[in-house]
């Protein structure tokens, strides 16, 4: 259930938004590591939320030796969670270079997305 717009000018919603980094200090090494992490936003819509997400996103991966790869995923969760609470967080090992590694695990080509 995706909603365009809030029912009114000040309604939010909550949604949650996955993004993935790689770990800075394992880079160009032969093993990179991955941080697929999910955490809320409240927004007017999916965009906004997006939007939101990345400057929370974006100072998290600096103070902890990130860098953000470019995956966004966002969908709309029933119930009320304080934006910027992390709801998940994954730790991987991988070969892969960043693009690789998000066509193997993120961009199958088999995914239903708006």
């Amino acid at each position: 259930m995706v909603r365009a717009t809030p029912p009114n000018a000040n309604a939010t919603f909550t949604f949650s938004v996955r993004c993935v980094y790689i770990v800075l200090w394992r880079k160009g090494k032969s093993k990179y590591a991955y941080e697929e992490r999910i955490v809320s936003i409240a927004a007017a819509s999916i965009d906004d939320a997006i939007d939101k997400c990345d400057e929370l996103l974006i100072a998290y991966a600096s103070d902890n030796g990130l860098e953000d790869i470019g995956l966004r995923q966002a969908f709309e969760v029933e119930g009320c969670i304080p934006s910027g609470t992390e709801l998940f967080s994954l730790l991987r090992w991988s070969n892969l270079e960043p693009d690789a590694y998000l066509d193997r695990f993120f961009d199958t080509g088999d995914e239903i997305t708006k």
